[in-house]
């Protein structure tokens, strides 16, 4: 390299990290400002147990459960009696979930066709299936689950 090229590139370096330094900074300040400086991150994701609990709370209440998977989206409304969990040890491969959260109680499900017609599931259960980096949050009004494979909301209805 010569003389003038290596000042160019030291030069150029030099201001790439100044605007680095100058984004991380400003993007401090914005969280700070947001969140009073505690850890965003921590503060919207909740643990399994923390969805646990906040989540029975409104156990004996009508809930909707949409369900969005691909393109598809599926609304269910249960009498949500209580919320329990299955494991299942006996899986044949790693597409069936280990885990499943089981909303308990009987209710209607619209599935996104042409008629939008109301079902009575087809028990009093409705299943979502958990994976090891399933994501839970709530925001006092709603609860969201996301998996690799879809994204569940849940509302009071």
């Amino acid at each position: 390299m010569n003389n003038n090229t290596e000042i160019g590139f030291h030069l150029t370096f030099i201001v790439l990290m100044y605007f680095l330094v100058m984004l991380f900074c400003m993007f401090s300040s914005i969280k700070e400002t947001l969140n009073d400086g505690r850890d965003l991150y921590m503060d919207h994701f909740l643990s399994i147990e923390e969805f646990n609990d906040q989540l029975s709370k409104w156990n004996g209440k009508r809930v909707k459960v949409s369900k969005l998977e691909m393109d598809d989206v599926d609304e269910t409304v249960l009498a949500l009696e209580y919320i329990s969990y299955e494991k299942d040890t006996r899986r044949l491969d790693d597409y069936e979930s280990m885990y499943t959260l089981e909303l308990n109680g009987a209710g209607m499900t619209q599935t996104d066709n042409e008629r939008n017609e109301l079902q009575p599931l087809p028990s009093s259960l409705y299943e979502i299936p958990l994976e090891n980096n399933t994501l839970y949050e709530f925001d006092e009004s709603e609860f969201i689950i996301s998996t690799d494979r879809a994204v569940y909301k849940i509302v009071l209805a």
